[in-house]
């Protein structure tokens, strides 16, 4: 059974994420967590396969949240998956280089089924098993159709 934790602070968008991740990894236990410090410390202990970390966290700076996880020795190896805007502002930049993979937002669902796809296979490729690749029948990418996250 997978363990997720995804730190944001809009409610919203954790929801849809978590419901997403549910239906791509239907075992998996999905923590959504809104304060940051809270989940560094929740990371150490619970030890998910990986993170997903908004980067327009406002209590404390995503940049800051990576750098914890990365810094932490019981966290350093999980993989963590940035998603956001492109990231122009110091922080997201600084959290883009610290992440696994990256997610611009608006967020194509595919987009985030890859992140997700090429972490686990890059963590724990004898354990990991992609989904067909008609499991949700999403949009090819050259349709118009887009089923998107946005902030």
């Amino acid at each position: 059974m997978e363990k997720v934790i995804l730190i944001t602070e809009d409610e919203k968008i954790g929801q849809l994420v978590a419901r997403f991740i549910r239906i791509l990894l239907p075992d998996a236990v999905v923590l959504v967590d809104e304060d940051g410090l809270n989940a560094v410390s929740r990371a150490a202990a619970d030890q998910p396969d990986f993170i997903i970390i908004d980067s327009q966290l406002q209590q404390v700076a995503s940049d800051t949240i990576g750098k914890l996880l990365r810094q932490n020795e019981a966290t350093t190896a999980i993989p963590l998956i940035g998603t956001g805007p492109e990231p122009k502002d110091l922080a997201a930049r600084r959290l883009s280089i610290l992440t696994n993979a990256w997610i611009a937002k608006p967020t194509p669902i595919w987009s985030l089924s890859q992140a997700i796809q090429s972490v686990m296979q890059g963590s724990k490729p004898d354990l990991w098993a992609p989904a067909p690749k008609n499991w949700l029948r999403l949009p090819e990418r050259e349709n118009n159709h887009r089923l998107s996250l946005v902030s």
